[in-house]
């Protein structure tokens, strides 16, 4: 009866111990999915900053050098198009962060409200796009633009 009961204890305290190494485990593991998640939505804002207070300046400093497939047409391409309304707001949710190698990109869907010079009442906009950017010196950059552009 007594090594029934010792031989419980053992038991007990063995899956105890074995629980807390498994969080503790789960505890080191999650903050670096969480940090990529973090910098993401902290780089998703800044893009949408940039975008919703445009000057050229302003929102080359977010676009890498090595923008694919040219960082130059593309900022020149977001200037026109900004030039054409006025935007009302500006919401996103991102879907989903995927990590590479000095590089992670966002899935994300998007819409907009803008109102055109040219035209009469709100036009909404709303599409599903992807963002990667690449770690450089003085941060992350965006160095891609893919689906359907929310610029």
């Amino acid at each position: 009866m007594m090594k029934t009961r010792i031989y419980i204890t053992f038991l007990v305290f063995s899956f105890c111990i074995m629980g807390c190494v498994s969080m503790n485990n789960q505890a080191v593991q999650a903050p670096t999915n969480q940090n990529l998640w973090d910098t993401a939505k902290e780089m998703m804002g800044e893009v949408f900053e940039h975008y919703q207070h445009f000057s050229r300046g302003y929102f080359s400093d977010i676009v890498s050098q090595d923008f694919s497939p040219n960082a130059l047409d593309f900022i020149d391409g977001v200037n026109k198009r900004f030039n054409k309304g006025n935007i009302l707001e500006m919401d996103y949710s991102v879907d989903q962060v995927l990590p590479g190698a000095g590089k992670f990109s966002v899935s994300f869907n998007w819409e907009k409200k803008v109102q055109y010079y040219n035209k009469k009442g709100l036009t909404l906009k709303r599409g599903q796009a992807q963002f990667v950017f690449n770690k450089e010196a003085g941060g992350w950059r965006l160095s891609q633009v893919g689906g359907q552009s929310p610029f």
